[in-house]
């Protein structure tokens, strides 16, 4: 097998056991939720409002995962023929309603981490912006990212500002210190940080960005990556405030 093309299959089973696992974690809450004693008992299911509530949010996360695992799929397409997306039909979607979604799939993963994901603000009559279905991925690549780097106990904040002609979305959080020199090499394929590559905690396979900055720029939209001065350190790794600014332009 050519060797990209054996990177780029070894590359999509990794992120796709990862939405398996989530998958299974989240069928296993529905589960716990609808408490089934037996199968075949021919009675129907019973719940109080407090488990519907349960029940819907791992539906919603079941269907979420499925879709974001077909996107993933569609990459690879994207990956072997750039022009895939060439003739797709771009839709007006709600970048916010995206984040609130993937954020919501999150969840377990912030829990396990003991972090937690803030939407600061929401801009009132927020423009709309046009995309292709690889836009539902983005949010789940920078927030997943975020919280994974993140140590435990911090919050990850996510922000949106309207200007004249675009969006700005901020996503801040703390992470390992990347110097100014590496910043922008953090979007290329298999690259992790020095700081990263030294904490045997943190796993990963440096693509996530790679990625969310391959779908920006198929929407005309800008990524910007930036890390402050160190502010402390655990376990000799120093940490700092790392902020991905995403800028769309809006639906003229």
């Amino acid at each position: 097998m050519d060797e990209k093309l054996f990177e780029l299959v070894s590359e999509s089973m990794h992120e796709l056991r990862v939405f398996n696992d989530r998958l299974l974690t989240s069928t296993q809450n529905l589960g716990k939720s609808v408490k089934l004693t037996k199968i075949g008992e021919n009675e129907p299911l019973t719940c109080n409002y407090i488990h519907a509530d349960e029940i819907r949010t791992q539906i919603m996360n079941i269907s979420h995962l499925i879709k974001l695992s077909n996107i993933r799929m569609s990459f690879i397409d994207y990956e072997l023929n750039p022009d895939f997306f060439s003739n797709s039909m771009p839709y007006p979607i709600d970048i916010y309603g995206k984040f609130i979604a993937n954020k919501i799939v999150l969840n377990a993963t912030c829990r396990s981490n003991k972090v937690k994901i803030k939407m600061v603000n929401k801009p009132e009559n927020l423009p709309l912006i046009t995309a292709v279905s690889l836009i539902d991925i983005l949010p789940f690549l920078i927030l997943d990212n975020a919280v994974k780097y993140s140590p435990n106990e911090c919050d990850v904040d996510v922000e949106f500002i309207e200007y004249k002609e675009d969006i700005e979305i901020s996503v801040q959080s703390i992470g390992p210190h990347v110097p100014h020199k590496e910043l922008k090499r953090l979007v290329t394929k298999g690259y992790r940080g020095a700081n990263v590559k030294s904490s045997d905690i943190i796993k990963g396979q440096g693509i996530g960005l790679y990625f969310a900055d391959r779908i920006a720029k198929l929407h005309d939209a800008r990524m910007e990556l930036s890390s402050s001065e160190t502010l402390y350190s655990i376990n000799n790794i120093p940490y700092a405030k790392f902020t991905v600014t995403l800028r769309f332009p809006k639906i003229t």
